[in-house]
């Protein structure tokens, strides 16, 4: 998680949670195998209009993504605390492969009481690039851009 004020990284966290564990989550609960397990989440994901939202409750139901939204709310009420002169945040991008699990975004948005989007991940370098990277190239976008 990484709070950008007024343009420019101000704090960085690692919550050691993400797409891969929406995965195990699923094929566990499920008892399917990850390959399936990995379809239902790249198909229905938190959605929960889609799959009867059977994955949606039972993702919103789980102990680890309880822990991820925690992990949000204490970064957001640190930073707020600590460093942001008292301004408080008002908006969220999600970035990376896991961005697009389907509902993950509105999900966030009423967990977190917070405007949050897709992030542009190749913003400042959009202009380049025919067609645009996928957003799971994201690390690898700014490791190249830090690097440059």
């Amino acid at each position: 998680l990484i709070i950008v004020d007024r343009g420019s990284p101000a704090f960085a966290r690692t919550i050691p949670i993400g797409s891969d564990d929406v995965t195990r989550i699923i094929a566990r609960t499920l008892e399917i195998q990850v390959e399936l397990a990995e379809q239902a989440k790249s198909k229905f994901g938190f959605d929960a209009t889609l799959g009867d939202g059977v994955t949606a409750r039972l993702l919103q139901d789980d102990e680890t993504i309880a822990q991820l939204i925690r992990g949000m709310h204490h970064t957001i009420a640190y930073w707020q605390t600590h460093g942001s002169d008292n301004r408080p945040l008002t908006h969220a991008w999600l970035t990376g492969g896991g961005s697009l699990i389907p509902g993950l975004i509105s999900f966030i948005t009423k967990e977190l009481h917070l405007d949050v989007t897709l992030g542009n991940h190749c913003q400042s370098i959009e202009d380049h690039m025919d067609p645009p990277l996928p957003p799971n190239f994201v690390t690898a976008i700014g490791l190249a851009m830090r690097g440059a």
